[in-house]
């Protein structure tokens, strides 16, 4: 696809008449919820509605505003309504990578794959509910997980939300979500989301497009609730195989970056209708002691991943930077398969409180049937799973322990029977404050009525996070070897991964504040932990195919510190993520492979400014971001497998640390986010760039704007 350079003004006008005719037709909105956590990850509770429920409300009617339908915490026994809202810092963070926390490694523009690190380890190995690609394995942020993406609304009067951003190479990033109730107990929405830019690559082009409808309906006293949508997603990807690696100065210093191969195209499709429902069998006001409810779900979805290259030069396998390591002497290279997939999940959720102690299980049984399809050759994948999953919250008056587990066991005819356990746990200190008690105006009640909550303020918390995961090999791995046309071939020798993380840390919270205009204005913090991460059964790629170290009681893990810390003064605050770490392994060869693919020293820090109920807007903050990391040994990728290896044959491409600084600004006037960033200010200073993935340079400095305008309320 050739450069057009006139593509993002285009579709920039094209994007915002598209939000107003939707605006028009439709007058209603399907708002976009961004997870409310601030930006070093803590939870921040923005309103604590769990003193009211729709059970306890008046029986006349009321005008409610927009509210946000959570289907998997209604399953999970939590607060099925909650309040559309916003935070500034997504606001301004438009594309997913850079609100992905931890360590980030990169391809380095809009719509390519990437892996993220945390403490050392895979991310994928956490099951952080990132889109993970079911034949690769490898994540992806932009891919809308048809099972926990789909958001559902509750709004009497109409609501549209429209959001725009634009940056260089005509990066352009836009969603339109809409929603209204037809019906006081039946909501419909859609949702259109596009991201599309001319990369940084020579004739790099990204186009990804997606589109949902949902609905959703419940009775008077919510006590049937049904959930449905259909989505379908494409992503088209030109990516060319990363540049070759030459110098800083020589590839930073041109317009666009030289590739190593040309028409390279990767396509990712998908097509997914799923339904849950909910029936409750015990009652389930504020009032009840039992709740009790039996759901039921169907999930039936397509995906496509297709690889190809229709150009590939003869100096493939002689090139500085090497990539499609297992093309050989062809000339033509296609890797098209398919993975249909059907799920059927049923369970219970069952919630118990009663005084200061509040308990909930949830039981779930799911079924899944898997044709794993390449060319005309067929693996059929049968797979069920059995999950428990609950929390434990008991708060007497001078402390407070909160305990979250989950437990799956997954049984299949191809690998070994995958196992998940995991147990978060935080032990409070500290009396209640009595003086900390504020009202507000419920958004379930009449605007005139309000109701009083006290906040209880624990200064001192013991926190424990421990995993053990037995992971499956990909069906990449052990099924996909060879090319285009080729049969399956399974590898029998590939058994599963086994990862361990353990953490333990302090955590000190300073009281939070309301400020005069309404909202909570979070108190200092500071978390200490130390960690230890280890993996046994390791897969990785050699740049020929699928190895697993030869004993299975060698292990390659990371060990280390990570400090959290959030200061404040007036309007003034300060944040930082510290991860400082070393590597150990029993076995020599694994400590070559991986003693120095990671940095040593991590960390990212944040200055800014917020100042609330201007004259001209309701916010203002603009400040400046900081990341830092270590030298070390980036990896190499192979793009027509997604993943990312050491390379054996030659010495490894090292990055030298290196400093990066983003300044910014957001507005909040009326319904209208407004932002402005400026990144990678530090380009050039003390380099031309910077990889995290060899051959695949980080964006140059650019500015970023956008805008996100909430139409109606």
């Amino acid at each position: 696809m050739p450069h057009d350079g006139h593509r993002g003004s285009r579709f920039a006008r094209l994007s915002i008449a598209l939000a107003f005719v939707l605006m028009a037709l439709v007058q209603s909105a399907f708002g976009q919820i961004l997870t409310e956590t601030d930006s070093l990850g803590f939870e921040v509770d923005l309103e604590d509605t769990s003193t009211v429920t729709r059970d306890s409300l008046p029986a006349k009617v009321v005008a409610e505003k927009t509210e946000l339908l959570d289907p998997v915490a209604l399953m999970n026994g939590g607060n099925l309504r909650q309040l559309v809202g916003y935070k500034p810092e997504l606001v301004m963070y438009p594309d997913m990578l850079d609100r992905v926390g931890g360590f980030a490694q990169t391809l380095g523009q809009w719509g390519m794959p990437y892996q993220r690190y945390l403490y050392g380890t895979d991310a994928a190995n956490f099951d952080t509910g990132i889109t993970i690609n079911p034949i690769t394995g490898a994540e992806n942020a932009y891919m809308v997980d048809p099972e926990h993406g789909m958001r559902y609304y509750d709004t009497r009067t109409p609501f549209l939300n429209a959001y725009y951003s634009q940056g260089k190479a005509d990066a352009v990033q836009m969603r339109v979500d809409l929603a209204q109730n037809v019906h006081p107990l039946v909501n419909v929405g859609a949702l259109y989301y596009r991201r599309q830019s001319n990369g940084v690559y020579t004739n790099h082009v990204t186009d990804q497009n997606t589109i949902g409808v949902s609905s959703n309906f419940h009775t008077q006293n919510d006590r049937y609730q049904v959930f449905a949508h259909f989505l379908m997603q494409n992503h088209k990807d030109q990516i060319n195989g990363g540049v070759k690696l030459a110098s800083d100065g020589t590839l930073f210093n041109t317009t666009s970056q030289p590739v190593g191969l040309d028409g390279a195209n990767l396509q990712r499709a998908s097509k997914a209708l799923g339904v849950q429902q909910f029936y409750r069998i015990l009652g389930d006001s504020f009032q009840t002691t039992h709740s009790l409810y039996a759901y039921a779900g169907f999930l039936r979805d397509r995906f496509q991943n297709n690889f190809y290259d229709l150009a590939i030069p003869a100096s493939v396998n002689s090139d500085t930077f090497i990539v499609y390591p297992n093309v050989g002497f062809k000339n033509y290279f296609n890797e098209n398969m398919v993975l249909r997939h059907t799920k059927a999940n049923a369970g219970l959720s069952y919630r118990y409180q009663k005084g200061a102690l509040r308990y909930a299980q949830r039981a779930e049984f799911a079924q899944e049937w898997n044709a794993f399809i390449k060319s005309r050759d067929t693996l059929n994948f049968l797979r069920n799973t059995i999950l428990l999953k609950g929390d434990l919250n008991l708060d007497p008056m001078t402390r407070a322990l909160e305990v979250k587990w989950t437990y799956r066991l997954s049984h299949n005819q191809l690998f070994r029977p995958e196992t998940y356990a995991e147990v978060e746990a935080a032990y409070r200190i500290g009396s209640p404050v009595l003086d900390y008690t504020y009202k507000y105006s419920n958004h379930s009640l009449n605007p005139t009525d309000s109701t009083t909550v006290t906040k209880e303020h624990r200064p001192l918390g013991i926190v424990l996070h421990t995993l053990s995961y037995g992971r499956n090999p990909t069906l990449q791995q052990s099924y996909g070897t060879g090319f285009f046309g080729s049969n399956f071939v399974g590898n029998d020798s590939l058994n599963n991964r086994r990862i361990n993380h353990f953490s333990l840390g302090l955590e000190l919270l300073g009281k939070s504040r309301w400020s005069l205009g309404g909202g909570e204005v979070e108190g200092n913090r500071l978390r200490v932990s130390v960690f230890s991460t280890r993996q046994k059964g390791l897969i990785y790629f050699d740049g020929d195919r699928s190895f697993q170290q030869q004993a299975y009681n060698r292990y390659a893990g990371w060990f280390g510190a990570e400090v959290k810390m959030r200061v404040h003064w007036k309007s003034l605050f300060a944040e930082t993520e510290i991860v400082a770490q070393g590597f150990g392994s029993n076995s020599d060869s694994l400590a070559t492979q991986f003693s120095t693919s990671q940095p040593r020293f991590y960390s990212k820090t944040s200055i800014f400014f917020d100042k609330r109920n201007l004259k001209f807007a309701k916010s203002m903050r603009f400040g400046l971001d900081y990341w830092y990391f270590s030298s070390y040994d980036t990896p190499f990728y192979d793009p027509s497998l997604q993943a990312f290896y050491r390379h054996q044959s030659s010495t490894p491409y090292n990055q030298f640390g290196y400093p990066r600084a983003d300044v910014w600004i957001t507005v909040h006037v009326k319904r209208v986010h407004l932002f402005l960033k400026f990144i990678n200010l530090l380009e050039a200073l003390p380099q031309a760039g910077y990889f995290t993935t060899a051959g695949y340079p980080m964006q140059v400095r650019q500015l970023q704007l956008g805008l996100n305008w909430t139409f109606f309320d």
